[in-house]
């Protein structure tokens, strides 16, 4: 397989203890479906304060500048167009996927912050929890119940389409 932005040679390696395609010279991954959403629930990979800082800092601020051009790049598995959209925990990572469900395209640092994102999201939910009693809830509490749970209604649509894409595949593969 070869990388949909440079076109060198993908490599076979591990991140997170899940495969992952790793291109040589720009350090992008190609990962599958299923191995994407593994890596993004593993919590294997420690990350320095200041890295995380940095993420969130960024996160806050919102989109960066005017938009990158779009790429017009070819899934390495089936050759399709890949075709991009921001993560829903996140207004500046866009991930690219393969219409056809074959993997997703990742650039070298986009699956580091993903993970961030999620596991600070985590993280809020369960200091939450742990913050406030539940019992009686204020106007306040619900509000933000409210707001998790559009985050993980936008999470949950995402998961939805990769496993209908996995099961189309699957389906024209019989």
């Amino acid at each position: 397989m070869y990388c949909p932005a440079c076109n060198h040679p993908l490599n076979d390696e591990r991140y997170e203890a899940v495969a992952v395609a790793v291109c040589a010279r720009c350090r992008a991954y190609w990962v599958g479906n299923e191995e994407f959403l593994e890596i993004l629930r593993r919590r294997e990979r420690l990350f320095a304060d200041s890295e995380i800082e940095r993420v969130l800092t960024a996160e806050m601020r919102g989109p960066s500048g005017r938009p990158a051009p779009p790429r017009r790049m070819k899934c390495p598995v089936c050759a399709d167009v890949l075709q991009a959209a921001l993560h829903p925990y996140s207004s500046r990572i866009a991930i690219d996927r393969c219409p056809r469900g074959c993997g997703v395209y990742l650039d070298e640092e986009e699956c580091d912050h993903l993970q961030i994102l999620v596991e600070d999201i985590e993280a809020q939910a369960e200091d939450y929890i742990l913050k406030h009693s539940l019992t009686s809830p204020s106007r306040e509490v619900l509000s933000d119940i409210e707001s998790f749970r559009i985050q993980a209604s936008l999470w949950h649509r995402v998961l939805q389409t990769m496993r209908d894409a996995l099961r189309r595949r699957m389906t024209r593969s019989d």
